[in-house]
């Protein structure tokens, strides 16, 4: 059974995608990014309310709006008047002061393949409420027919987006996931827990503190939907982030005390995780957070612009092996 996150991330990702079929019937029908599923538990319970009263109501009270030129639209705006923003056409200081991968010159080879990642500004979290340009996208590592994208969005936001590289492969990239680059970035200043605020990223939350990151795998392996002899229980999960200029490793330690050290290589670091199973303490907790005491199942370590840093990373709830 999936942790408490994923199971609210689920619930707020399909009333939320019901409100944009209500509102835009011809939309991108594949889901969000798993950045969407990492929120506070406290955001969740506001928006979730709020869509599925939205929701409810029909395509015939929502109002569709145009493109707001750079800025970023509320939640508000954005969830039930049809706002969206106009995807960034410049980046800003604080964006590539501290990430060189967002200071060299776009490449053919950056292009995100067609469906690699949902792309529509209208269903697209990222796109359709940062303001994240995919045309200024680049590529910054491929693994395994997995690649990672780092682009601009409005307001000092920095966007990740994880996905295939190829078509017919059995990952479903999302994204992109957005966070503002620093604490001085505009995007910052507007982070609260609110509907008249963007809450797509938490407060206290950015790049250079190591909070954007997003995976893509195949099914939870606690799903019983996803039994021991489908092929797609035994593939890896991937987990991306992006980290300033100057980190040139991260060290992941999974429960039990495994330890294992990865490259940051263009900002990013890219790493293959096996589940392994779960820990009880996360199972049937519906919308309750875990107890104080639940053990942390992934945990990321770096040393920043802000000194060292380790924090819990991902899903929590399931247990994991290193891959590569």
């Amino acid at each position: 059974m999936p942790d408490v996150l994923d199971r609210i991330g689920n619930q707020l990702l399909d009333a939320e995608h019901a409100l944009h079929l209500a509102a835009f019937p011809s939309a991108a029908t594949r889901k969000p990014s798993t950045a969407r599923r990492l929120r506070s538990l406290a955001r969740r319970h506001l928006v979730i309310a709020g869509v599925l009263m939205g929701a409810s109501a029909g395509a015939g009270g929502i109002a569709i709006a145009d493109a707001l030129s750079g800025s970023v639209p509320t939640d508000h705006q954005y969830l039930y008047q049809g706002q969206y923003a106009a995807p960034a056409t410049t980046m800003t200081p604080d964006q590539t002061a501290d990430l060189a991968i967002l200071r060299r010159a776009v490449t053919s080879a950056d292009a995100i393949p067609a469906g690699a990642i949902i792309s529509n500004p209208k269903v697209a979290m990222g796109v359709g409420e940062d303001g994240a340009n995919v045309a200024l996208a680049r590529l910054a590592q491929e693994s395994n027919g997995i690649g990672v994208w780092v682009m601009p969005a409005n307001e000092g936001l920095v966007c990740l987006a994880i996905g295939p590289v190829a078509a017919g492969s059995p990952y479903e990239g999302g994204g992109p996931g957005c966070m503002p680059a620093t604490a001085a970035s505009i995007s910052a200043q507007h982070a609260c827990d609110g509907p008249n605020c963007n809450d797509t990223f938490p407060p206290g939350n950015t790049v250079a503190d190591g909070d954007l990151f997003d995976t893509v795998g195949p099914p939870d392996p606690r799903s019983p939907a996803n039994l021991p002899s489908d092929a797609h229980s035994r593939l890896p999960m991937y987990i991306a982030g992006v980290l300033p200029d100057g980190v040139s490793t991260v060290t992941l330690t999974l429960y039990g005390g495994a330890t294992k050290t990865f490259p940051v290589q263009n900002n990013v670091f890219l790493i293959a995780l096996q589940p392994t199973g779960s820990l009880s303490v996360y199972n049937n907790l519906g919308e309750n957070a875990p107890p104080a005491s639940a053990p942390a199942t992934l945990t990321i370590t770096f040393n920043g612009p802000n000194g060292t840093v380790s924090k819990p990373l991902g899903p929590q709830g399931t247990t994991w092996a290193f891959a590569n």
